[in-house]
């Protein structure tokens, strides 16, 4: 992927992710239940303040991978 593409598929990602009202259920619906609860931990601290969107877009692609980002590419 050259690099003006890829800045635009997370340009996509952050935009999506604002979009979304509700990201807990969001995520909770298209996820299976072995990556939410390894997603428990980051969303506790975005919840809290503690980190921000673009923090926990990092943690989820850290965490679960490809499929984290396809979530809201697709949207």
């Amino acid at each position: 992927m050259n690099i003006r593409r890829e800045k635009n598929s997370l340009k996509k990602i952050f935009n999506n992710f604002e979009r979304v009202e509700n990201i807990i259920a969001f995520l909770k619906e298209k996820l299976d239940k072995k990556s939410w609860t390894k997603l428990q931990e980051p969303l506790k601290k975005y919840q809290k303040g503690q980190i921000i969107s673009k923090d926990l877009i990092k943690e989820g692609r850290s965490t679960i991978g490809k499929k984290f980002f396809d979530l809201f590419i697709k949207l």
